[in-house]
């Protein structure tokens, strides 16, 4: 499994740069960019989802995370799964606090050698 960094700090499962799920998944099908990408499993750190946040707080966090991708144009995609040995999720360059998943992306995105 790859080693993935979160920079989105305000999403619900950010653990200070680790992420709290045991798996993410990555969108971007049609994507010839990182900021193409997003992550899906991003979800906004507010009031309404206090409980949630504090449901995971036993969890063991890991530095390792199951990460479904469906970027083809991506040369770490294979079969639906990332297989890069380290992710970096990070917020779209012009935002800050991302508040939705269309405002992150995968940093560690590479296009293969037939991206435009």
């Amino acid at each position: 499994m790859p080693k993935l960094k979160c920079d989105v700090d305000k999403c619900l499962y950010n653990a200070t740069g680790l992420c709290s799920r045991h798996a993410i998944s990555i969108d971007g099908p049609h994507s010839f960019s990182k900021k193409e990408t997003e992550c899906c499993s991003f979800s906004p750190r507010d009031h309404r989802n206090f409980l949630a946040e504090i449901s995971d707080i036993n969890e063991d966090i890991s530095l390792e995370t199951k990460i479904h991708c469906d970027a083809k144009n991506c040369v770490f995609q294979r079969n639906a799964m990332c297989y890069a040995d380290k992710v970096e999720i990070k917020e779209q360059k012009d935002t800050i606090g991302a508040k939705a998943q269309h405002e992150s992306m995968c940093k560690t995105f590479e296009c293969v050698d037939n991206c435009k």
